[in-house]
């Protein structure tokens, strides 16, 4: 296996990938705030679309350097603290009613073939096969691959831009924080709606570029995640995005997600010295206890308002 070093990585410019010219605004200049690697990178907008992206960034034999294998999504467990009586109670509350499940998105009909997209260790297609869908995975990290695997999922080890899907072939398809880790989401889409079948539904999730903790943390926002974040979505661009690949009937909700506030405020605070309080508003989101469930009404506001910093589009392919 090649160790990526920091000098041998090679950067790339690029142009929109919706074709419009080239007239782009510097919106932000940060870092990895995630494991803290070497780069400076820069958040263009393109005045004509709308889409933000990431430019100059990592090239695909380059941006393995920015995934190490302590990146959390490649986990394979989450561990939960134990609780007992009311407050136990409390927190299934508010899991199953504020911060909801991924599989609500999915169709009534549990019958037909799935595929995810950047499956990770294969949590979600745990809880869609117990639903009775024919499961399948895309995963980009092969250690994470191998816990799907191990699990008995099939799963496809490689990047989506080149990986072979059978055409015709899908009822539904979803990617959850996966698209705006792409480098060309664009072919991604077209590859995607190809593998569908006709009336196929896509679900995706995305940091909103337009959420609060966006605007009120700008580059400490842990929603931005230089440079493994190619691309920055908002609802218009992302619905400009799809329309231009086909899919039809765009649905947008926004998901209550307080966390994503509270790691900003401890990457702000971590950056202005504060590393003690940083360090403790982290923990209290590792732990998952009780005090971080109790600012779930204060995301949902913001869900409500469109202001959260996760949403989700559920689109079609026509018949």
């Amino acid at each position: 296996m090649t160790i990526l070093k920091f000098d041998k990585l090679k950067f790339e410019k690029l142009s929109c990938p919706n074709g419009c010219s080239n007239s782009d605004r510097k919106i932000i200049i940060g870092k990895d705030t995630l494991h803290e690697l070497e780069g400076t990178f820069t958040i263009v907008r393109c005045n004509n679309c709308g889409l933000s992206r990431t430019s100059p960034r990592p090239d695909q034999k380059s941006v393995g350097y920015y995934y190490p294998d302590n990146y959390r999504p490649y986990s394979s467990a989450t561990i939960m603290p134990s609780s007992k009586g009311i407050w136990k109670s409390i927190r299934t509350w508010v899991r199953n009613n504020v911060s909801g499940k991924t599989t609500d998105y999915l169709p009534a009909n549990s019958s037909g073939r799935l595929l995810e997209i950047g499956c990770s260790t294969g949590k979600f297609l745990n809880a869609a096969s117990n639903l009775g869908w024919q499961v399948e995975g895309v995963e980009f990290s092969k250690i994470a691959a191998r816990h799907a695997r191990a699990q008995g999922h099939q799963v496809i080890v490689g990047q989506l831009e080149t990986v072979e899907l059978p055409a015709n072939s899908y009822d539904v398809v979803v990617g959850w924080m996966v698209l705006e880790h792409l480098h060309n989401p664009s072919a991604v889409l077209s590859h995607l709606y190809m593998a569908m079948k006709p009336n196929g539904v896509l679900i995706l999730s995305v940091p909103n570029f337009n959420s609060w903790s966006r605007r009120i943390f700008g580059q400490f926002w842990y929603g931005l995640q230089l440079p493994t974040h190619l691309f920055h979505f908002t609802e218009p661009s992302l619905r400009k995005t799809l329309e231009k690949k086909g899919f039809i009937n765009c649905k947008f909700s926004y998901q209550a997600n307080i966390k994503d506030f509270v790691l900003s405020l401890s990457i702000f605070l971590k950056n202005k010295g504060y590393i003690r309080f940083s360090s403790v508003l982290r923990n209290m989101v590792e732990s998952a206890g009780l005090k971080i469930h109790l600012f779930y009404p204060v995301a949902a506001l913001a869900a409500v308002l469109k202001g959260s910093s996760r949403m989700v589009v559920v689109v079609r392919k026509p018949h």
